[in-house]
């Protein structure tokens, strides 16, 4: 099960402004403004890469590698900002880009430390997942506040030395906003699915240990869950025009919908049978051989045979169950796989 990464996209859009005059000599405002922004310009690229290749790979060696590389592109583009130095007296471009790349560097690399951490959440509560999420987003608008902060920086000092900016990555900065669009759409329709997933191993957990009580708990809140998630799938739209991710993460929810409906009381009884056996078998055991009743016998033979019959009817559904859960399990993260792969934009 995978969280895609939502931090990267606003690392790319912080700034796409050149400036287009080449002839300035050292000393020059141009000059000057050229070697800081020159600086995250050439992140740029790099921080792209990072991010198509997290979304597409499989691969946490391979990412881990590029983050890497793109942490340390971060540290030397900081430690070349502060050896330019301020321009006659004047801060604040230099410590607004280095605001920006120190704010950035701490993002990604807190950001893949914490999808390793995945596991340990995703075994752990749909709140916690939901709090990573939201900490995530918060880091991001903290992000995207210092690229303003930069691009105003930026604006500021072109124009009070009449310097003219140009863009010159529309196409990357478009890449990176559909990017976005792509992930936030995913995750949306991930949490919805993650929670009905974690609420069923929940109930599976309770129905291996043979917890009446617990299964019945566990069932009514995931079909509480799976029917607020229909729900909220309902308002979703396809992503332009493609329905595959959602019509995959439905087929999923309304799995665990049927399941808790139609199937899980088949198993619960099983385990009221097997419940009702012991109990007359210890019953039955209590009484001394030459003391036992043609009523006590035919009374343990019943619950014998009811508990047989149960387990017959409990394979059956418990084989079917896990036949569809792996089935749409398959096809959901197939459709995941797909899904990036027709929209995330792979080539630089």
């Amino acid at each position: 099960m995978k969280l895609l990464s939502t931090f990267l996209t606003v690392c790319l859009c912080a700034s796409g402004l050149v400036f287009n005059e080449t002839s300035a000599q050292e000393g020059n405002p141009l000059v000057y403004m050229n070697k800081i922004t020159g600086q995250y310009v050439k992140l740029q690229q790099k921080t792209w890469d990072y991010t198509r290749s997290a979304a597409h790979a499989q691969n946490a060696k391979k990412i881990d590698k590029r983050r890497q590389q793109l942490l340390s592109s971060i540290e030397n583009a900081m430690i070349k900002v502060n050896q330019i130095g301020d321009y006659q007296g004047d801060s604040e471009l230099r410590l607004a880009t280095l605001n920006f790349l120190d704010i950035s560097y701490n993002v990604i690399s807190e950001d893949y430390d914490q999808v390793i951490d995945m596991k340990e959440v995703s075994e752990q509560s749909y709140d916690q997942m939901e709090a990573y999420m939201f900490a995530k987003k918060r880091a991001g608008e903290k992000l995207k506040d210092a690229s303003f902060l930069l691009s105003r920086k930026q604006l500021q000092f072109a124009n009070t030395h009449n310097i003219k900016l140009v863009s010159s990555n529309e196409n990357l900065i478009h890449k990176m906003a559909e990017a976005g669009k792509i992930i936030n759409y995913y995750n949306d329709l991930y949490l919805q699915f993650f929670k009905c997933y974690k609420q069923e191993l929940l109930m599976l957990r309770a129905l291996s240990a043979g917890n009446v009580s617990g299964i019945e708990q566990n069932k009514s809140a995931l079909q509480a869950m799976s029917t607020e998630a229909l729900e909220v799938l309902d308002t979703i739209n396809r992503f332009a025009s493609d329905s595959i991710l959602l019509e995959a993460c439905k087929d999923m929810v309304e799995f665990y919908t049927y399941e808790t409906k139609d199937q899980i009381d088949v198993l619960t009884e099983y385990h009221l049978r097997h419940e009702n056996y012991l109990k007359i078998r210890q019953a039955l055991e209590a009484i001394k051989e030459e003391n036992r009743t043609n009523e006590d016998v035919q009374k343990y033979n019943h619950a014998i045979e009811s508990m047989n019959s149960a387990i017959n009817d409990y394979n059956i559904t418990n084989r079917t169950l896990n036949g569809k859960r792996k089935t749409l399990l398959v096809a959901w993260n197939e459709a995941r796989v797909k899904f990036i792969d027709r929209h995330m934009p792979n080539g630089r």
